[in-house]
């Protein structure tokens, strides 16, 4: 018997003429997800920063500086003219109602304020 001859390019190991082209390698995927992340992560920082100084800087606002003038209305002091009947002078900031001079004489407490919370008040003459 005559061993079996087969013809070129019958072979399955053999395409019969020059191998196809060479596919490019395959791209590193993209790391969108990751840059999403850290576009996102500074973003909430940098809003954090800025809503902290907005905060701290109307916190440093003192409505009732020692010096000027409140009255009272519906129980809340509420700036005035030193002219107005009935007005009272700030005379100092401290951070006890015990520390004014006259601690019987009214006050006021800044609620939510730290450290000088307390305004001292005299009636104005």
């Amino acid at each position: 018997m005559r061993p079996e001859t087969s013809q070129p390019g019958t072979s399955p190991y053999d395409s019969g003429g020059a191998p196809g082209p060479v596919p490019p390698p395959p791209r590193p995927p993209r790391q969108t997800g990751r840059l999403l992340v850290v576009a996102v992560v500074v973003v909430v920082i940098a809003a954090a920063a800025l809503a902290s100084a907005l905060i701290l800087n109307n916190r440093h606002t003192d409505t009732f500086p020692v010096g000027s003038c409140v009255t009272r209305d519906d129980g809340k002091a509420v700036a005035a003219s030193c002219d107005k009947p009935g007005a009272y002078k700030i005379t100092k900031a401290t951070s006890s109602r015990a520390k004014c001079p006259d601690p019987t004489a009214p006050a006021i407490e800044l609620q939510g304020a730290e450290g000088d919370r307390y305004r001292c008040l005299s009636p104005v003459k």
